[in-house]
């Protein structure tokens, strides 16, 4: 029922981690797909693991790149109704899986995630209990596909997967996406990835490029605003990300990029105060 989609990029060692991570399951997955992205460290770290049959193992064409492009490639190879993604540089919990597939013999949700937990610690609070995010604020739907990120493999195709013009965000941009159609997520109380943030590697999406994240986000942004402009909560993160993003690399003049937008009262002072800062910091 399930398929485990690890997408690697230059990380051999790192990726038979995740791996082992997978197969020390209580319940193991369907089949776990590892798609390499224009490298073949983990074609010979792997060896024993893809000759044993336990990993079904694809190199990505050259033709595009990016973590984006390369899940969306996972995801066509994948034979079961439901892909769970992980990082190839995070490791999941072993009963994860077995709790998921607890909730998808009796529900009919077609996305949803667990847990990340960083340094033993649960990174971000969601809810107070497993179910379905409906009436919790727009912030805490949004979520990166190393949480424990599950969908249903017709629903991800049907919205013509990742986003691969989006170099990073292309997460929130997912979600955004999903919530739009009408399909809340469902929420699993429990750790679902452990997230490692010592080991000195690039994290696969990541990106301290400003320029790159404002292109992002307000790709985001002007995407899928059509889905929210009835939504102050929504219409407020996803506008305010932006306008941090423009504050932070300190052009105001791209403020512009906002201009057409409804902006809500109570961020509108925020803004303005925001804005205030910067031209004080200036002078």
């Amino acid at each position: 029922m399930i398929s485990v989609v690890i997408p690697t990029h230059r990380r051999g060692q790192l990726v038979v981690r995740a791996v082992e991570s997978v197969l020390a399951s209580s319940i193991k997955p369907a089949e776990i797909i590892v798609v390499e992205d224009q490298s073949h460290e983990a074609l010979i770290s792997l060896d024993k693991y893809i000759n044993s049959g336990l990993v079904k193992y694809f190199q990505k064409p050259d033709d595009s790149s990016g973590a984006a492009s390369t899940r969306n490639y996972g995801v066509n190879k994948v034979s079961q109704k439901y892909v769970l993604f992980l990082d190839d540089d995070d490791t999941l919990y072993p009963h994860y899986i077995a709790e998921l597939l607890e909730i998808l013999s009796n529900s009919k949700f077609h996305w949803g995630f667990g847990d990340i937990v960083v340094g033993g610690k649960v990174a971000k609070y969601r809810c107070r209990k497993s179910g379905e995010l409906r009436n919790i604020k727009f912030r805490r739907k949004m979520v990166g596909l190393g949480a424990g990120f599950w969908i249903e493999r017709t629903t991800f195709q049907s919205l013509g997967g990742l986003d691969e013009a989006q170099t990073i965000d292309e997460d929130t941009d997912l979600c955004c996406r999903l919530i739009g159609k009408g399909l809340n997520p469902w929420y699993l109380k429990t750790p679902a990835v452990n997230v490692s943030r010592r080991d000195g590697v690039e994290r696969l999406t990541q990106s301290n490029d400003i320029e790159q994240k404002l292109e992002c986000y307000t790709r985001t942004l002007v995407n899928n605003f059509k889905y929210f402009h009835h939504d102050p909560d929504a219409c407020a993160y996803l506008i305010d990300r932006v306008h941090r993003v423009i504050c932070k690399n300190g052009d105001l003049g791209e403020l512009t990029r906002l201009s057409k937008y409804r902006i809500p009262a109570h961020v509108q002072l925020i803004h303005h105060l925001r804005e205030m800062l910067i031209k004080f910091q200036s002078r």
